[in-house]
């Protein structure tokens, strides 16, 4: 899948790289996200099959998502389009709070994505995600 259809325009969106879970695919449907993109086993998609249409993207902080949704995200903001690209790391194995690199996203992303829906019905804009 080179992209995401047209009638996605401004949904929520989420993915990565399959392997432990491909764990947006349950989180699709009403009131939740409206699509989930995922890669091969252990590894990103490249930023070229992530969105063409969308206003949030929900990442859970690994290194090669952030790196390729960024650069999606990039691509789409440079066309003129709106997007907010959201990053869960909500590992607390991680000592350092500093250190944003390792955390990952685990137990709150379907918290931080609920809340996020929440946000976009009340048009809040995003700001309390």
């Amino acid at each position: 899948m080179s992209s995401i259809s047209k009638k996605f325009i401004n949904e929520p969106l989420e993915g990565g790289g399959s392997g432990h879970e491909p764990y947006a695919a349950g989180y699709v449907g009403r009131g939740m996200l409206t699509a989930a993109v995922s890669g091969d086993v252990f590894a990103s998609l490249p930023s070229r099959h992530r969105i063409d249409r969308g206003s949030i993207l929900f990442i859970i902080n690994y290194t090669g998502d952030r790196l390729n949704f960024g650069l999606a995200a990039e691509r789409y903001l440079a066309a003129g389009h709106h997007v907010k690209m959201i990053s869960i790391a909500d590992d607390v194995a991680i000592e350092s709070l500093s250190n944003t690199v390792e955390r990952r996203g685990l137990a709150a992303a379907v918290l931080i994505i609920k809340v996020g829906l929440w946000d976009k019905k009340c048009n809040h804009g995003y700001h309390i995600v």
